[in-house]
């Protein structure tokens, strides 16, 4: 069975020329210091435990979501020509993620933030029915504002 102990163990013995090939020192003490070796890399190398990972050097693990979703809210927001909420943050809610339709034939200028939207200050801009998934698992505030009033943004949250 392979498996992380045996991958590193058999690179540490080809690096030290103990892969069998010949050449190597196959004393009991050069073996003992190649165990030795590998117990301080796997002391070292946190493993992924069912739905934990390590989040950082400190072999602290820390649960993870799956990025799974099975809700989603469908909304529809009007274009219109001043700043207008098109998502509000959702503090302590796991947004998985969020599709955008653009079924206007203006442009519509999207903004990730709590900051008023413009042409000039914006994260994305949708040109005339085009589509846009917003990545990261973004739960923030989106402000967007339309070139025109013409037509409306297809909103779909999934949570």
């Amino acid at each position: 069975m392979r498996t992380i102990e045996n991958d590193v163990h058999s690179i540490l013995l080809f690096l030290s020329g103990g892969g069998g090939t010949g050449g190597g020192d196959a004393s009991a003490t050069n073996q003992l210091l190649q165990l030795t070796e590998l117990e301080e890399i796997n002391t070292k190398t946190p493993a992924l435990i069912a739905g934990k990972i390590p989040v950082d050097g400190s072999n602290v693990i820390q649960p993870i979501s799956p990025p799974y979703s099975n809700t989603c809210i469908i909304s529809s927001v009007n274009a219109t020509t001043s700043n207008t909420v098109i998502l509000p943050s959702i503090a302590g809610v796991n947004r998985k993620g969020a599709s955008f339709y653009l079924d206007s034939t203006d442009s519509c200028y999207l903004l990730f933030s709590t900051n008023i939207a413009s042409s000039s200050n914006y994260s994305v801009k949708l040109l005339p029915n085009s589509y846009y998934e917003l990545p990261y698992n973004y739960v923030g505030n989106i402000n967007g504002i339309f070139t025109g009033t013409n037509g409306s943004l297809k909103v779909t949250e999934f949570r």
